[in-house]
């Protein structure tokens, strides 16, 4: 099958460089751009004029922040998902693929999919972003992108303890601000 649209739930697609490119641009941190594009502007106090002057400059780097075939949600609920994508369905959108962003916004993808008649993969390829070991026991089985939450977890003791040691003998830890990017995996089961 091949996907005509897309629906990230909570996240606008970018090249790696423009969240950085915004930040720059804006004069705001990268985190806080980050969280305008996913949707959470709001949710973490950012003020208007600062998402504003942020979805300014996502459109200006090429991007429509509300773009059709993009849906963003207000939380990592079931009921979030089946809303979500319930509207794209009743708004008559033809699309053939989800992407939602967590288990939890998948279990009402699937629910308001079903309550259209629609089958997984027959109708509509699906795949979640969390690789818990239930989704291999659904019918069909779910595909995702697994995050690497061993070397995530040994990343941040590493640092800790990094930390930890420069600050006891009050040296420097020399650590620079950076960065880290531990890749996901792609499991392909039999949801699309």
């Amino acid at each position: 099958m091949s996907a005509k649209c897309i629906l990230e739930f909570d996240l606008i697609p970018m090249k790696k460089d423009t969240l950085q490119t915004i930040a720059e641009r804006t004069g705001f941190s990268k985190s806080t751009v980050s969280r305008v594009v996913s949707g959470q502007g709001r949710r973490y106090r950012i003020s208007e004029a600062a998402i504003s002057k942020i979805q300014d400059e996502i459109r200006a780097c090429g991007y429509t922040p509300d773009a059709e075939g993009f849906v963003t949600g207000d939380s990592f609920s079931v009921e979030n998902g089946a809303r979500e994508i319930e509207a794209v369905l009743s708004a008559g959108m033809k699309i053939d693929a989800v992407f939602a962003f967590s288990t939890t916004i998948l279990l009402g993808v699937i629910r308001s999919l079903r309550e259209h008649g629609l089958r997984i993969p027959d109708d509509m390829a699906v795949v979640s972003f969390d690789d818990n070991v239930f989704l291999d026991y659904m019918d069909p089985p779910i595909s995702r992108v697994a995050q690497n939450t061993d070397r995530m977890g040994e990343a941040t003791v590493d640092i800790l303890m990094k930390l930890m040691s420069s600050s006891g003998s009050g040296g420097e830890s020399g650590m620079e601000d950076g960065q880290m990017l531990i890749m996901p995996e792609l499991i392909i089961r039999g949801s699309c």
